[in-house]
């Protein structure tokens, strides 16, 4: 499963955009016209996945907060697998997150 995993995010990540870190330690991404920026959550001595979804509008920048329930052991790891769920929220949902 975990090998499935690696797999997903390496096709996810090699013909898309690569992830970038900004100095927060953050990592974010263009997809599909979105702006994707992992910003996960330390609770206790574990991160919990979170994210920032954007875009513009009708002139104006949309964004979408999303938390889910999933810990990791470390922040890089809590990083890609919010990258990996805002892809999956995008290709789920669309603008409707914005609504």
């Amino acid at each position: 499963m975990i090998n499935q995993f690696s797999k997903f995010l390496n096709r996810l990540f090699s013909s898309k955009s690569k992830p970038s870190f900004t100095p927060s330690g953050h990592s974010s991404i263009s997809y599909k016209e979105y702006s994707v920026r992992a910003d996960p959550e330390l609770q206790g001595n574990q991160w919990i996945t979170a994210g920032i979804i954007s875009k513009e509008l009708n002139g104006s920048i949309k964004e979408y907060r999303f938390v889910r329930g999933d810990f990791h052991a470390s922040r890089e790891s809590a990083n890609e697998f919010s990258i990996s769920k805002a892809c999956q929220i995008i290709d789920l949902e669309g603008e409707k997150i914005f609504e």
